[in-house]
């Protein structure tokens, strides 16, 4: 597991993560601030003890100078050795050339200033200068002082990590917990799906304001999916009707109500693709006398005697065959599972009796005849087409 989802799985390690983090880096910021302010403060005191010093050495130096007392200039400059962080000492002329100079042999170890402080002081009397003294000294005091104000602040840093963390043991239990809680009951909502759950309302504050707001939203959620189930049963039924309705309106013909050109070219396509090894006859009638009824007496007619003739033929047919309407005069029949070609004769027979009688429309008597075309799967073909 990562480890930014181990210290980062609850509400609670991430308050307790946020504040010792910020805890954390304001105290090192802080400490940072002061450490710079403490190094240039203990910089320049240094600077200005090692000004002081030379100060105070400049008269006695020059006048030895003036004089080349040489035994005079070295015991004033050996009394820099006792200085634990001065390493040299030298008095230099005008011409550059060193007059007296002292080396001390200091063991100091500095870790982070490896340069050495150095400091000029003119050596003049009376306006005229005579030569330089130039002290050098390394950082180990100004690294002491460091180390020192460094341990403290580092003593400060622990303390406020200790408060921090203390002070966040105080807010998970007041304010993390109403939230963890209110987390809980959420979780189970999602997974349930039950908004019958309820969460507690621990506190007044802005935390108990969100539990009671939640418990209102479950509330209306709850009342909500109840109404939708319902809607969702009303549409549902709706749609199956809505389905039920285009299916017939695709697969039937609207002014006989028998299915249509696409309904039994779909099925002669299944019977020929699935049901090989069986027989059927397919029935193609042709009305001989429609057009001109249709013409003469009109469309209103025309469709009634459709629908009359529909009729007709439909009760010579049994319940094993399926007799559509192409379009226009046009219908087919379609005889399944053919075993005798006496059957198809048969029905054709029946056909042009029942026909033949005439029919009524409108109090008009009519009649028309019907040329009939018979062909058998597979002797006359494999297709839906007819072959050329």
């Amino acid at each position: 597991m990562p480890l930014q989802r181990i210290l980062f799985r609850s509400l609670k390690a991430k308050l307790l993560a946020m504040l010792m983090l910020v805890a954390f880096f304001s105290t090192i910021s802080i400490a940072s601030m002061f450490t710079i302010y403490e190094l240039n403060a203990v910089t320049n005191a240094e600077q200005s003890r090692l000004n002081s010093i030379a100060n105070i050495l400049a008269p006695n130096l020059t006048a030895a100078l003036i004089f080349e007392d040489q035994a005079s200039a070295t015991e004033q400059i050996k009394s820099l050795q006792g200085q634990s962080n001065i390493v040299s000492a030298q008095v230099e002329d005008m011409k550059g050339n060193a007059f007296v100079s002292v080396v001390a042999a200091k063991d100091n170890t500095t870790q982070i200033f490896t340069d050495l402080m150095v400091v000029k002081t003119t050596l003049q009397m009376q306006g005229i200068v005579y030569g330089v003294l130039t002290i050098k000294a390394d950082y180990s005091l100004i690294e002491q002082s460091l180390l020192f104000f460094s341990t403290f602040l580092l003593v400060i840093l622990v303390l406020i990590l200790v408060l921090s963390f203390i002070l966040s043991l105080f807010l998970r239990k007041s304010l993390i917990y109403p939230l963890t809680q209110l987390a809980a009951v959420a979780d189970r909502v999602t997974k349930t799906n039950n908004y019958s759950l309820r969460s507690q309302v621990l506190s007044s504050d802005e935390v108990g304001n969100l539990a009671s707001c939640f418990n209102l939203m479950l509330e209306t959620i709850e009342q909500r999916d109840h109404s939708l189930e319902e809607t969702v049963q009303q549409r549902t039924t709706a749609l199956k009707v809505a389905n039920t309705q285009l299916t017939t309106q695709a697969f039937s013909d609207p002014l006989s109500g028998l299915p249509n050109r696409r309904y039994i070219l779909n099925k002669l396509a299944d019977l020929i693709e699935y049901e090989k090894d069986k027989s059927f006859a397919v029935l193609a009638l042709d009305l001989d006398g429609f057009k001109e009824i249709n013409d003469t007496l009109g469309h209103d007619y025309g469709d009634l005697l459709l629908i009359a003739v529909s009729k007709s033929i439909a009760s010579v047919l049994t319940d094993f065959e399926i007799l559509a309407r192409l379009g226009g005069d046009e219908f087919i029949i379609l005889v399944e599972n053919v075993i005798n070609l006496s059957d198809i004769d048969t029905i054709s027979i029946g056909i042009h009796e029942h026909l033949s009688k005439g029919f009524v429309i409108k109090g008009k008597h009519v009649y028309v005849t019907t040329s009939i075309g018979i062909a058998i799967f597979p002797d006359h073909g494999e297709t839906v087409r007819a072959k050329s």
